[in-house]
């Protein structure tokens, strides 16, 4: 490491490139250990190069690739709907996690059902539900409300058992 780290300062530019390629070689070795193997998508990022390319797992994988693309989610360590994700992996809608549970389902291969175990049962997974609260979106200077407004919070939920 430390000679990859040496390489991105080098003037070289030869040295320099292969630092960059061999840190990349190692963060893309690194995420391939969180990913479900035989898949593209079923795990902590996506090894796939375009939207198409699928694992030998498809089933399973197509289902992975929809649920990766869920527009409602929290991303890792990150704040959303007034709730921070603490968590090291994103989390969903609980309408998109039941899309993903029939997906898993549906296909009803070994894979699928090892990724839905996984997901489900042994991380137990949660997912959040989007509801309505009031605020104060505005306050006087001793700290009454002077205007109320309306946004969405989210509140995790357990999904159900795979």
């Amino acid at each position: 490491m430390k000679q990859i780290v040496g390489g991105l300062d080098s003037d070289d530019e030869d040295i320099k490139r292969n630092a960059t390629e061999n840190l990349s070689r190692r963060k893309r070795a690194l995420s391939d250990m969180f990913r479900m193997p035989n898949t593209k998508w079923c795990g902590t990022g996506n090894g796939a190069g375009i939207y198409n390319q699928l694992g030998g797992a498809s089933n399973a994988d197509m289902c992975c690739r929809k649920h990766d693309h869920c527009k409602l989610n929290i991303q890792a360590m990150t704040s959303k709907w007034q709730f921070f994700n603490y968590r090291f992996y994103t989390i969903s809608s609980c309408s998109c996690d039941r899309r993903f549970r029939t997906c898993l389902k549906m296909a009803d291969s070994a894979d699928a059902n090892i990724v839905g175990k996984i997901f489900f049962n042994i991380v137990q997974s949660k997912c959040f539900i989007l509801k309505p609260e009031k605020y104060c979106k505005q306050r006087s200077w001793w700290g009454e409300c002077l205007k109320k407004g309306i946004r969405k919070r989210a509140h995790l939920r357990d999904n159900r058992k795979f």
